[in-house]
């Protein structure tokens, strides 16, 4: 693995040497869910907005540093009998985060034209918590245990038109957005975000 990570870098390094830079703004829409490992719990998604500034150092091979506000979530629904003996069933909690992201993509133009390319991106994303908060019932979960970060993944594509990027990402939180202990279901309940975003970025300087 580390050999791999090596040979990535070397590769990276040169291409992006002497490279072109540029910064602009970006905003956009998510739906996320969070999954749980709890079959007894039916996770919705939950629509959100995101905006920050990116970078972006390369050409055909490029790496896009960003810094984005995000608004994120899901609704966590009781409809199973397993619910009805402790009065839940019908009952729902929606959980609610605003977070700072940096996410770290690396991108791949497969298509260039003159003011126009198509790319692939993939790479890592770290979520701080900045704001959290429940509505609903909170016999099952509870604010506190909304965890303070997350690591993720995200994968996705984008088209360059001019000054104008377009991008449509999935990503995917390698750790636990939250873990409870709950007394009510009598065990512990951890989940995942599974987010789809939609983001409109406009390149404002080259460097």
């Amino acid at each position: 693995m580390k050999k791999i990570i090596l040979v990535f870098l070397f590769t990276l390094v040169p291409a992006l040497a002497y490279s072109q830079l540029s910064i602009g703004l970006s905003a956009g829409f998510n739906s996320s869910k969070l999954s749980t490992d709890f079959d007894e719990i039916n996770s919705n998604f939950k629509s959100g907005f995101q905006f920050g500034l990116y970078t972006r150092l390369g050409g055909t091979l490029f790496i896009q540093p960003e810094f984005l506000y995000s608004s994120r979530g899901g609704f966590s629904q009781f409809e199973t009998e397993f619910w009805q003996s402790v009065g839940l069933k019908g009952e729902g909690t929606e959980i609610h985060t605003g977070l700072f992201q940096i996410p770290v993509v690396v991108g791949y133009k497969l298509l260039e034209g003159q003011n126009t390319s198509l790319n692939i991106q993939a790479g890592p994303v770290l979520s701080i918590v900045a704001d959290k908060g429940l509505a609903g019932v909170d016999e099952v979960f509870s604010q506190k245990d909304i965890q303070d970060y997350s690591f993720g993944l995200l994968l996705g594509g984008g088209i360059d038109l001019s000054n104008i990027s377009l991008n449509v990402r999935y990503e995917y939180t390698l750790s636990d957005v939250y873990k409870v202990e709950s007394e009510v279901a009598d065990r512990t309940i951890s989940s995942k975000a599974h987010t789809f975003l939609v983001t409109i970025g406009f390149r404002l300087f080259n460097f």
